[in-house]
């Protein structure tokens, strides 16, 4: 059964979603049904520390641990961080 739903937001982004809309050929309700789809069926949940926990999409939940040894520490990957934007806005400077 659908239902009758009344959004109020900025005239910018209204006509920025229209426009898209048209792009792809749907409708602003239909951008709006699809992206609440996406939201999780169960109720969020805190845990005893008050993080809010979601359910993870299968994709997302594929990537978890890609990234686990990438770097043997935080620090490191900080250091790595820091070389690099050291080469790109000082280029041989830095060398």
């Amino acid at each position: 059964m659908n239902a009758k739903l009344t959004l109020r937001l900025d005239e910018g982004r209204i006509e920025r979603a229209k426009r898209y809309a048209a792009l792809t050929g749907k409708s602003v309700s239909r951008l709006v049904e699809d992206y609440f789809a996406l939201l999780p069926d169960n109720d969020l949940a805190k845990t005893p520390e008050g993080v809010v926990e979601v359910e993870l999409t299968p994709r997302v939940r594929s990537m978890l641990g890609v990234l686990k040894g990438a770097f043997p520490s935080a620090q490191a990957a900080i250091d790595d961080y820091r070389r690099h934007r050291e080469e790109k806005y000082l280029g041989s400077a830095s060398r």
